[in-house]
């Protein structure tokens, strides 16, 4: 397994009461006074007998608080497909004008195909700041959701990616049969601007610094894996849910 890196903040919360409970031990021992050569020598010890264990700790903590994220996140206006009680649940954080993402969409259909309910997906928009064409296209995604045809427009905007503009979003609306109206009341609506704001502040919080980015019941993935990978990750979650 690929264990990513813990945030700085979490790491160094872990290794302090890790620290803590050491320098209680050795007190408890007898030592009248432990002092910080005696903890560094300890941890050191420790780290060398136990390191993998530690590591492994460490990144199940960090998992479990990424996927008790998860739940915060997900509410009655985040895109998503496949049963809410699915075994896996997996977030995907995209820009509709990110060549990556656009790659990485064949292996998800795949994987849409192979595991069926037993897979939820969720869709986050992360707009990067340098394409200026994937705010507009996230808006208009997100008001073809308003009319219950996010997934439709979402797989028409990456066969589109070469296009993307205002007449391509109205295109794309008029042909699944969209209140054109309201659709474009709804892309340009403060509502709707917010809510992408919104994808991206919990982008940050769940550690998407790039797209594609991907969490897997609290497990992160990043980049335009092989659908290989990706199985990896979903059959290991599937065999633990069992």
């Amino acid at each position: 397994m690929t264990f990513k890196p813990l945030p700085l903040a979490l790491a160094s919360l872990a290794l302090g009461l890790f620290a803590g409970v050491l320098i209680a031990n050795a007190a408890n021992a007898g030592n009248a006074v432990v002092t910080k050569s005696d903890v560094q020598d300890i941890v050191r010890e420790y780290i060398a007998d136990h390191g993998d264990e530690l590591a492994m700790s460490i990144q199940q903590f960090g998992t479990r608080a990424q996927r008790d994220q998860m739940k915060t996140i997900i509410d009655k206006e985040t895109p998503s497909v496949g049963p809410d009680n699915a075994p896996v649940t997996i977030i995907e954080f995209s820009d509709y004008e990110c060549p990556f993402c656009s790659r990485v969409q064949g292996s998800l259909s795949e994987l849409r195909d192979v595991y069926g309910d037993k897979v939820r997906w969720v869709f986050k928009n992360l707009p990067l700041s340098f394409h200026e064409n994937a705010k507009p296209a996230a808006y208009a995604a997100l008001a073809a959701h308003n009319q219950g045809k996010f997934w439709e427009f979402h797989k028409a905007l990456w066969s589109q990616q070469a296009n993307l503009s205002d007449a391509t979003y109205v295109a794309i609306a008029k042909q699944l049969g969209l209140d054109i109206d309201r659709f474009n009341k709804d892309r340009a609506s403060d509502a709707i601007k917010t809510r992408v704001e919104t994808d991206l502040k919990q982008a940050e919080e769940m550690g998407a610094r790039g797209t594609p980015h991907f969490v897997i019941n609290g497990e992160a993935l990043s980049g335009a894996l092989p659908t290989a990978e990706f199985r990896r990750v979903i059959d290991a979650h599937l065999k633990a849910a069992k």
